[in-house]
């Protein structure tokens, strides 16, 4: 689903691993949201040097 997904809207789909990544980055630097899209996540994986 991610190809199609990300092809049509790219902010609203993350990889596991930037999932993963994003989950160690907020654990270590708060994000300062409770709830994060697909956006967020991309964005903390990428601070975290882990963009797929």
């Amino acid at each position: 689903m991610f190809p199609i997904g990300g092809a049509v809207y790219l902010a609203g789909f993350c990889t596991l691993p930037e999932l993963a990544a994003a989950m160690l980055q907020v654990v270590n630097h708060p994000f300062g949201k409770k709830v994060m899209e697909g956006k967020d996540i991309i964005l903390l994986a990428k601070e975290a040097g882990q963009h797929a």
